[in-house]
């Protein structure tokens, strides 16, 4: 069974919660990675839009495991 990482999920509070200041997303993008490493996941790099370069695997919303894919949006 694959482990989600509550660190996954930091990511986005991060961003709300940062109001202009960087550092608190860039330390909880930091931990997410450590966590996916740690449970298996591999974040993957893609295009956000026609116009925008891909984003870093680190970065990104999109997590593969060997069994699944899990996409975190806000809604």
């Amino acid at each position: 069974m694959a482990v989600i990482p509550s660190e996954e999920f930091g990511v986005i509070e991060a961003w709300h919660a940062s109001e202009g200041n960087h550092e608190k997303w860039h330390a909880a993008v930091t931990l997410r990675a450590a966590a996916r490493s740690r449970f298996g996941w591999e974040g993957e790099s893609r295009e956000d839009s026609e116009f925008d370069s891909a984003t870093t695997a680190d970065a990104s919303n999109v997590a593969k495991h060997r069994y699944l894919t899990v996409i975190q949006s806000e809604l």
